[in-house]
């Protein structure tokens, strides 16, 4: 046999190999469920990768000491920022934001607004009194009596 021959024959015989269990099919290309390569050229990877990644230790997430939230506000720097040292010698930069409801034009929510270390430096570099801003990071909550001895719930962040 010629060498051109034995060519053709091996292709031939390779696309068979490659159709072999496949319903019947007039195309020419091989079937891409079947495959004898470690890796086919999926998005997904080869049988190897899909394995590895079904058996693999799953990401440890840290778990924090107890649930926060997410919060984020545009509104008014409403009083001059009060700098602040903890008694650990931390640096803490204090103000009120107040936001305005969208749906109503008169109502507003006050935040007492807490940042520290990083934060605080860049406020007292950047922020005043009457900017307008974005904050976003955590609210809590807590409760103080007011005048008629009920207690009032504010708002920190």
């Amino acid at each position: 046999m010629s060498l051109a021959r034995i060519g053709a024959l091996i292709r031939s015989l390779a696309r068979y190999s490659l159709q072999k269990g496949a319903s019947f099919s007039s195309y020419a290309v091989p079937n891409p469920r079947f495959s004898n390569s470690l890796f086919d050229g999926t998005e997904e990877g080869s049988a190897v990768y899909q394995t590895k990644l079904k058996t693999q230790r799953p990401t440890t997430i840290k778990r924090w000491s107890r649930p926060d939230n997410s919060v984020s506000f545009i509104g008014t720097v409403v009083w001059p920022l009060s700098v602040h040292r903890t008694n650990n010698g931390r640096l803490a930069v204090k103000t009120l934001l107040n936001v305005k409801n969208p749906r109503e034009s008169n109502s507003t929510l006050s935040i007492n607004l807490v940042m520290r270390e990083e934060m605080a430096e860049m406020c007292i570099q950047h922020l005043k009194q009457n900017d307008f801003i974005y904050v976003s990071g955590h609210l809590q909550t807590y409760t103080k009596p007011v005048e008629d001895g009920k207690l009032g719930i504010y708002y920190q962040g």
